[in-house]
């Protein structure tokens, strides 16, 4: 059914309801339908994620899960007015309003009370889709459906209603940016879902308004309709544009899930480090899409390529993230954010007549749902490391217009042999660094300080031509890969990298010192020496002369031949603290690490260590669950994924359950190193609440400097008295827990990240 009329055509008065009252009650239905979306997305990760050990890939899987009824809702809306009419098409999305709201209230507690480990993926989807799939079809419908519907009624905004797409996202953005700032830190989690539901109510009433209000004022399909916008946005569409708005959806949608996954594997994956990403994509929609842009289309594109230069030379030039992982994270998210206001400009300046509106956001819908399997499904299956996000971010330098002059000849060669050459000099680069190993840190300094603006003065010059550019990005991301993965740097040499749901790992092996290294992330998870005469030692974190040496000293008398629990496996260096005859059970959510630890090639802890030994695949919250209770005399978390924690391991119910499985005189201990996050308050308050004293190892940890063989760690133990912590209690390098900050206690309920940010790195 076409709307479009010649600019000539006389324009129908609008005669139904008044302009106001019509579009504040389509802008109301807008703005909530986008509040409940991008409220519900942090909540029901939030609520998901303790049940598969607080993995970034939660929320990644969840971004896919939305995205995919993003395009269903996006079908509806399209398909269903071609085949039904507009005016049934809208009593049908009231009939799913209805049918949500017959849903109500949602209880996933249930549902996630036996999580899947080894099936994660498809786990997380159908609970998800079993849960809120049908509301959320419902409100991703909502924003395209109600744009048709007003381009099809006498009103006078009907020529270009694609402003209402802007106001949508701004009710997005406010859900985003409340979330981790307001609701999550004031309002408990049943709280808000309780809430949702009574947004969801709200929903259904403006959705019945603006059904009226359109089946008052909608246009014949023989009547004149406004006037719509000049020709060329008449026009049909090509196969062509159809498949440039899916690359730049699919592009941006990409580069948001491979920067959650930088940040979150680092800190702490917690809506505040979701919706951050997120809120930065949708508000450039908002500026692509508002009716004066602020910023201008131009000032976007050379932005976006000095950053991306930045991004680029920075990743090569490793020390800078290292020193500076604030600023970096910074960064990052900028040029993300220049990249998706590039992609979403171009999507912008190519939108069709309203005629074409709903096919439109089809396929900007498909690509983003296309982007999000491709980063979060097939990706880990593909790549070893995080690839995918390099590889989004050269496809979006790939879309970038042309801003050079025109009818360069050969010009495409060039575009090719020009990149070949930059990589060639990296390439030589890093050599001149590897042969400079055993010089001073000055020399290599001076070196990269010469070659850094070079390189990104070069790179920055290949911006005006996509292809050169995008390809000046691909040599340089290459060359960090490689040097990543065949490193003879401080870490060794790589011998074997893998990736599950659950994360990244890597195991090096360092010939001078003659250690094996288990990395996950950024962050060594144990080390063994080949050396079998001392392949018994722990090293790294867990050495004998540091925390952990000092605190199974102290409690190895009360200890003797009694059970021990340890949620978090790593090399399984710890097991060499046990005495023989001992019973030691590891909690480990991923299966890969209990592969990688067993695999005599590079760890041989849990086949040569005194104690029986045995590990419990899933999280640790269900599976301590069929543990004897009063049958552990430690229980020691040391659960970390790369710098990130588990928020729901250190909560007022985690305590409880852990409690429940020590001995009357038994001892819980808490690995608390971290980068990022101070969780030494978080542990003071949670300690008073369960009425336990504490003591926390006396660890300078700004100070100290860390190697491959020691590492420094601060631990904390807490028992019901402090006899359970044996010569701990007299041990000056053991102070006693500090009084716990005004504050509230981490709950399952309520967790505040904010509070235990750091910022500067030790």
């Amino acid at each position: 059914m076409s709307t479009e009329t010649s600019t000539s055509a006389p324009v129908r008065a609008h005669a139904g309801a008044a302009p106001g009252l019509f579009i504040g009650v389509f802008s109301a239905a807008l703005f909530c339908s986008a509040l409940l979306m991008f409220m519900v997305q942090p909540m029901v990760a939030k609520t998901l994620l303790p049940g598969l050990g607080g993995t970034p890939q939660v929320w990644s899987t969840c971004m896919v899960f939305f995205q995919a009824m993003l395009f269903a809702g996006y079908l509806h809306a399209h398909f269903t007015g071609k085949f039904l009419g507009l005016k049934r098409q809208a009593l049908l999305h009231l009939v799913l309003a209805a049918a949500a709201l017959l849903m109500l209230p949602f209880n996933l507690g249930e549902r996630i009370a036996s999580p899947d480990v080894a099936h994660p993926i498809a786990w997380l989807l159908q609970v998800l889709v079993l849960s809120i799939g049908v509301p959320v079809f419902l409100i991703s419908a909502t924003a395209p459906l109600l744009q048709k519907w007003v381009a099809q009624t006498r009103h006078p905004a009907a020529a270009d209603p694609y402003f209402l797409y802007a106001a949508s996202n701004l009710g997005s953005l406010l859900a985003l940016i409340g979330y981790p700032t307001v609701i999550e830190p004031l309002v408990g989690l049943q709280s808000q879902w309780h809430a949702w539901g009574v947004g969801l109510v709200v929903l259904f009433g403006l959705l019945a308004g603006s059904a009226w209000l359109f089946w008052r004022d909608c246009v014949p399909a023989t009547g004149v309709v406004a006037v719509r916008r000049p020709s060329e946005h008449v026009a049909g569409v090509t196969h062509g544009q159809r498949l440039r708005w899916v690359l730049l959806s699919l592009a941006p949608t990409s580069l948001l899930l491979g920067v959650t996954s930088y940040i979150t594997t680092d800190v702490a994956a917690v809506p505040l480090f979701w919706v951050v990403p997120l809120a930065l994509y949708l508000l450039t929609f908002i500026l692509v899409f508002a009716q004066r842009p602020p910023i201008a289309h131009g000032v976007a594109l050379r932005a976006q390529a000095f950053v991306v230069t930045l991004v680029a030379v920075g990743a090569l030039v490793s020390f800078v993230s290292a020193a500076f992982p604030w600023p970096w994270i910074g960064v990052h998210l900028l040029g993300f954010f220049l990249t998706a206001l590039v992609c979403h400009g171009e999507l912008a300046r190519s939108r069709p007549d309203p005629s074409h509106l709903t096919e439109y956001y089809l396929w900007l819908s498909f690509g983003g749902v296309l982007g999000g399997v491709l980063t979060a499904l097939l990706a880990p299956l593909v790549f070893s490391g995080l690839a995918e996000y390099p590889l989004a971010l050269v496809l979006a330098c790939l879309l970038r217009p042309p801003v050079a002059p025109g009818g360069v000849k050969n010009g495409w060669r060039r575009d090719i042999l020009l990149p070949c050459l930059l990589l060639l000099a990296v390439g030589l680069l890093l050599r001149s660094t590897v042969m400079l190993a055993d010089a001073p840190v000055f020399w290599r300094v001076a070196l990269l300080g010469v070659a850094a603006p070079l390189l990104a003065i070069a790179l920055l010059s290949f911006s005006t031509r996509p292809l050169r550019f995008a390809l000046g990005v691909a040599a340089l991301s290459i060359a960090s890969l490689l040097s990543s993965h065949a490193s003879s740097g401080a870490m060794g040499q790589l011998i074997t990298s893998a990736r599950s749901f659950f994360g990244v790992y890597k195991v090096y092996r360092h010939t001078d010192l003659g250690l094996s290294i288990f990395v996950h992330g950024s962050t060594i998870h144990g080390t063994q020496f080949i050396d079998p005469s001392k392949a018994n030692q722990p090293g790294a974190y867990y050495h004998h002369d540091g925390s952990f040496g000092q605190m199974f000293r102290a409690l190895a008398p009360g200890l003797g031949q009694r059970a021990v629990a340890i949620v978090g496996l790593g090399s399984g260096s710890l097991a060499c603290y046990g005495a023989k005859g001992s019973q030691w059970t590891f909690y480990e959510i991923d299966p890969l690490v209990e592969q990688i630890a067993r695999d005599p090639r590079h760890f041989t802890f849990l086949r040569d260590c005194p104690p029986t030994t045995r590990v419990v695949i899933g999280d640790a919250r269900v599976t301590l669950r069929n543990a004897t209770d009063a049958s552990y005399s430690l229980l020691l978390i040391d659960a970390f994924t790369s710098d990130a924690i588990p928020t729901h391991l250190l909560t007022r119910e985690a305590m409880s359950a852990y409690r429940k499985k020590l001995t009357p005189d038994g001892v819980l201990a808490v690995h608390i190193s971290n980068r990022f996050l101070d969780l030494l308050p978080v542990l003071s308050r949670l300690a008073q609440d369960a009425q336990l004293v504490g003591r926390v190892s006396r660890v300078d940890t700004t100070g100290t400097q860390s190697t491959l063989l020691e590492s420094p760690a601060q631990v904390v133990v807490l028992a019901a008295d402090e006899a359970s912590f044996g010569s701990l209690a007299n041990d000056p390098r053991w102070l006693q827990l500090p009084p716990a900050r005004a504050g509230k206690v981490w709950s399952d309920d309520y967790v505040n990240i904010i509070d235990a940010l750091r910022f500067s790195s030790r």
